[in-house]
């Protein structure tokens, strides 16, 4: 790699608010480490604020900000996968519109993914409603790429919105791809393969907006035909057997098709673990 300079890829849509974008935006702007870039995708139609919000940024940071606008709705896979192709920097950091980066988040991953010479670092996240004071839960994933690797096999092993990666490793393995729900997912699984290095570092260096929506965009039809061709992707490619193939099918339609109530109890009672108190 011939440059730390790096830059921070978020996608924006018609769902955002503009309180959000704010707030994720200027938690870029108090960084430790500041991005050389903040390349920002807009996938169709926004909200007038949002956009205005955006160009304000935009003429206060002229050097620092490029937005780009697709006319109409992509979804995450294109808009991602072009937002890749452009980014001016060897280094990417992934980010969503409605997130919070700590301060040290930058620092501390540059740092490692130079350290340990990986091709993508991430780390845990906390998950809040409204107020980022508040986080309710944390969701932990395991440290080193063997780990990883093990762990992928029956869930997603990284936070998306934390991860920072090289660009190149990303466009060897295959970028993106338009499955619904599971665009980041099969990149994982595709560079697991490919024996791509993989690094979680073990604290929270996101706070990510979670709630009932997000759980309830976890299930119905739709969500269940998008992961069963994502499964059995991952079992043409060798990437899981045939037992955990059906282990997994079976285990996740079980969720998916429950009652939103009933699998937001899941998600959040024995699928992540619970903020202590301070």
């Amino acid at each position: 790699m011939t440059s730390h300079k790096f830059t921070v890829l978020i996608p924006v849509y018609i769902e955002n608010n503009y309180k959000c974008v704010k707030r994720a935006i200027n938690s870029i702007l108090h960084q430790t480490l500041l991005p050389n870039e903040i390349l920002i995708v807009v996938d169709g139609r926004i909200r007038d604020g949002i956009k205005r919000l955006l160009n304000e940024y935009k003429k206060k940071h002229l050097h620092l900000f490029t937005i780009v606008y697709f006319n109409t709705h992509q979804g995450l896979g294109v808009v991602l996968n072009k937002g890749v192709e452009l980014c001016k920097y060897d280094i990417i950091a992934r980010m969503d519109a409605d997130d919070y980066s700590l301060p040290n988040r930058f620092e501390e991953q540059i740092n490692v993914l130079l350290e340990k010479n990986c091709d993508i670092v991430g780390s845990y996240i906390g998950e809040f409603h409204e107020d980022i004071d508040k986080v309710y839960n944390v969701r932990e994933v395991p440290s080193e790429n063997s780990e990883i690797l093990k762990y992928s096999k029956k869930r997603n092993p990284m936070n998306h919105m934390t991860v920072m990666f090289k660009k190149d490793s990303v466009i060897k393995a295959g970028s993106y791809a338009s499955i619904e729900g599971f665009e980041d997912y099969y990149l994982w699984s595709k560079m697991l393969i490919q024996g791509f290095k993989f690094y979680n570092i073990n604290q929270c260096l996101v706070l990510a907006s979670a709630g009932d929506n997000l759980y309830h965009r976890r299930g119905g039809v739709s969500y269940v035909k998008n992961e069963l061709y994502f499964e059995k992707k991952l079992l043409q490619e060798k990437h899981i057997s045939f037992f955990r193939y059906l282990r997994n099918i079976i285990t996740r339609i079980i969720v998916r098709i429950l009652p939103n109530k009933m699998r937001n109890f899941i998600y959040i009672h024995f699928l992540r673990k619970k903020q202590k108190s301070k």
